[in-house]
């Protein structure tokens, strides 16, 4: 026993401190210390892209369809939707309301794709 617990000591991982290591937050973490994590692909994006991604304009961000609305508005297709932006409906043209109901379907039967 007392050769193992030399052989342990012995070691250089059993001397060396260990490093400061960086927190890693998960993207729905809802930590409220978020603003002081850094990842360590940051200074790679900072310094080598010479992206500066600290103030991205609101503009920019990418929006969803959706906007937490629900189903499409078929008086807006008729094109007379009198409650414009406070309509709970989505107003999308035909050509947009036919790419969303495409877009949804991603899954293709695979008997289909073989003939079956």
């Amino acid at each position: 026993m007392a050769n193992v617990s030399a052989a342990a000591s012995s070691t250089p991982y059993a001397a060396a401190k260990p490093k400061p290591t960086k927190h890693v937050i998960s993207v729905l973490d809802t930590n409220a210390y978020a603003d002081i994590v850094t990842f360590d692909f940051e200074d790679f994006v900072k310094n080598d892209l010479k992206l500066n991604v600290d103030h991205v304009p609101a503009a920019q961000k990418p929006r969803s369809i959706n906007d937490g609305k629900t189903g499409v508005c078929n008086y807006f297709l008729k094109g007379h939707c009198w409650k414009g932006n406070n309509c709970i409906y989505r107003h999308l043209t035909r050509e947009q309301s036919e790419r969303v109901q495409f877009e949804n379907r991603a899954v293709v039967c695979k008997h289909w794709l073989r003939g079956l």
